[in-house]
């Protein structure tokens, strides 16, 4: 009979050296410490939509420009979750984050013509912050960087 080994649920993913060795795992060290970058700069992203609201419209461009790159980070970091062997679940949270970052931008594009579809922004801001803390905790998981 063949040995299970029980100690890791179905979501983790076995360690770095017996799937690629040394640079799968700095790959996933690094994942998962970049994904921390982003929850944090999506953290700073929610400020600087309220500057726009409380202090002055013109910082709406800020938050629009730096929209755009945590986007970028995004999709960089969906692709590393390929590159390093993530599992399932955290590739699926990666391309989940790029979706969401580009409905952004449609739901903005959409301000004029249906601001009831546009006001899903707020919402869909919300599920990117969700979905980034997630994303976030299961990489630091991935990355062998806590004992959980």
């Amino acid at each position: 009979m063949r040995d299970v080994d029980r100690s890791r649920t179905p979501d983790q993913v076995p360690p770095a050296a017996s799937t690629g060795g040394v640079r799968v795992t700095l790959g996933r060290n690094l994942l998962a410490i970049a994904t921390w970058a982003l929850a944090i700069g999506v953290v700073i992203q929610v400020f600087l939509a309220g500057l726009g609201v409380f202090r002055d419209p013109a910082d709406f461009e800020l938050h629009r420009n730096v929209g755009y790159l945590l986007g970028v980070v995004a999709l960089l970091l969906a692709i590393l979750a390929f590159v390093v062997r993530a599992n399932r679940l955290q590739r699926g949270l990666g391309i989940l984050l790029v979706v969401l970052f580009v409905l952004q931008s449609v739901f903005i594009a959409l301000r004029e013509s249906a601001p009831e579809v546009a006001a899903l922004h707020v919402v869909n801001g919300m599920a990117i912050v969700l979905v980034t803390a997630l994303f976030a905790m299961r990489t630091w998981r991935l990355g062998g960087l806590t004992d959980r």
